[in-house]
């Protein structure tokens, strides 16, 4: 199980003009309304809208590091941040406004880091059936160190197999921040084939001979009575 480090980035421009006109046409310009924000900053962007939806397509979880690259005044900028929240259009699913976070240097930051399952699992080819629990976790880390997804090697899983997220594999000076115990994955054994279930004839056999009245003796119906009248004495003299 191992990590892998790749960097998504955005490219914007800085704009001044607030509001929902604004904000109408730079999406006719192909462009999503963002905001950048921080301890000691606030600012208005444009982001690429063409650039911005092909990272998108490959954005998983939340609190997701990205590189901001601001064009202002000719003056460029490449900034360390984290994607807070995306909001889309529920109908065309288009990217309507982006939250940047900027990330000051020198601070750890919690992010939260997709879980890629890589390989065939020796124990799903066995006819096992392969149960995740969990698809992300939340590191915490130097914004450098922590990788943008987490590899889960499904070689490893052999029937009956568990794996939690100790057994994950972090670079150094990044940490769990989810409960190391909390199960990743499993794979179960197939679970039996259920009992054919009765055939018509066999019903309808089991119902004729509950229809079928008891035939008893002379002497037993005589022995039934006797009891009957020996109960009924002993209830009256009590």
């Amino acid at each position: 199980m191992t990590s892998s480090k790749k960097t998504l980035t955005f490219y914007a421009v800085a704009r001044k003009e607030r509001g929902k006109g604004p904000a109408y046409r730079m999406r006719e310009k192909e462009g999503i309304p963002a905001i950048l924000y921080g301890t000691e900053i606030n600012e208005m962007l444009s982001v690429d809208g063409k650039k911005a939806a092909k990272v998108l397509q490959s954005f998983h979880g939340h609190n997701v590091m990205a590189q901001l690259e601001i064009t202002d005044n000719g003056n460029v900028r490449n900034l360390k941040t984290i994607v807070k929240e995306v909001q889309y259009d529920p109908l065309t699913q288009e990217a309507l406004h982006i939250d940047f976070y900027l990330i000051p240097a020198g601070q750890k930051v919690t992010l939260s880091v997709p879980l890629k399952f890589i390989g065939e699992s020796p124990g799903v080819k066995e006819g096992g059936v392969l149960e995740q629990e969990l698809w992300e976790v939340d590191l915490e880390g130097f914004p450098d160190t922590i990788p943008t997804e987490l590899e889960v090697d499904l070689s490893l899983f052999t029937m009956g197999a568990k794996f939690f997220v100790k057994d994950l594999k972090l670079p150094p000076e990044v940490s769990f921040i989810t409960d190391e115990e909390h199960l990743v994955a499993n794979v179960i054994a197939p679970r039996s084939a259920p009992e054919p279930e009765e055939t018509e004839e066999v019903i309808m056999a089991e119902v004729e001979e509950q229809k079928e009245p008891e035939i008893i003796s002379q002497e037993a119906a005589e022995e039934r009575r006797k009891e009957k009248e020996a109960k009924k004495a002993e209830e009256s003299g009590s």
